[in-house]
């Protein structure tokens, strides 16, 4: 059934580092994995973005427990730490969960991660309520990973249906579009899923969000700040998510951004208009 890929968000939080400029982290290919402390609190360490799905415990700040694991020379530790602590933990869950049921594809894992995933107990200062009514961090994804309940939904789960694709193009007010300190441009992106495309037939459509990815060719002399809101016309959900957040320590050429945008991910009524907002913290241009 092919290969299950879990992903440490990144121990760059530090150094105000976001998980969105991992493109492993940040690929819809991947469980994207971070850290809670023993309290439910956001670990020093711990990169914040949207492309988080959920977190596992690790180490936290003073007082607070890390991870009892195996080491070198025939030995065990008390203190592995960091979200790569976490990613392994959370393999591990994987492996339980495709041992009840080895027929899960990979988003079949990354639903069962979703709908089992526990917001109690932790606290981030950005929890949201999404358009389906669950709650998501940043920081914390969906919430803490659950194996028993994970299992449980794995016993009786009936496989999701393929794949589907719908591409659309933003169109730039000019070109190349140039930005300036403290300023921002407003890209509307009018979509149906497709259905057009598809000459009107629903079985090539889009109907069910499940990864939003943004693909922006830019020069800038600063990591500029991208925030992807979407609002359907039947169903106003006002789901909104930054995807690359800014990097004080970064001063480099971006190719490509691609954020999975976990506050849609899951089901939900068809797509609607997306509303990309580039903002700049510094002078800088792009094309």
């Amino acid at each position: 059934m092919g290969s299950i890929f879990v992903w440490a968000s990144g121990n760059g939080g530090k150094y105000s580092d976001n998980c969105n400029c991992d493109g492993y982290t940040n690929s819809i290919y991947t469980l994207g994995v971070s850290s809670a402390s023993e309290h439910g609190k956001i670990p020093w360490y711990a990169e914040t973005c949207s492309s988080t799905l959920a977190v596992t415990y690790s180490s936290g700040g003073n007082g607070e427990r890390a991870i009892v694991t195996t080491d070198l020379n025939h030995t065990c530790t008390d203190s592995h730490s960091g979200t790569s602590a976490s990613a392994p933990l959370a393999a591990g869950i994987c492996a339980l969960t495709l041992s009840a049921n080895p027929r899960l594809t990979w988003r079949d894992l990354q639903y069962i991660v979703i709908y089992s995933a526990r917001p109690d107990g932790l606290y981030p200062n950005d929890w949201r309520v999404n358009g389906v009514g669950r709650r998501v961090s940043h920081a914390f994804g969906y919430g803490l990973m659950d194996a028993a309940a994970m299992v449980d939904l794995a016993l009786n789960w009936s496989t999701v249906p393929p794949q589907r694709i719908c591409e659309v193009s933003a169109l730039l007010p000019r070109s190349p579009l140039t930005m300036r300190h403290h300023t921002s441009e407003r890209l509307s992106v009018d979509t149906d899923g497709c259905l057009a495309q598809a000459n009107n037939n629903p079985a090539h459509a889009v109907f069910y969000l499940e990864h939003v990815q943004a693909k922006l060719d830019s020069t800038f002399s600063y990591s500029l700040l991208i925030t992807l809101s979407h609002t359907h016309h039947r169903f106003p959900m006002g789901s909104s998510t930054a995807m690359a957040a800014v990097c004080p320590q970064s001063h480099t050429r971006v190719g490509l951004i691609s954020g999975l945008i976990s506050v849609l991910f899951t089901m939900h009524p068809p797509p609607s208009p997306s509303h990309p907002v580039l903002s700049p913290p510094t002078s800088s241009s792009f094309a």
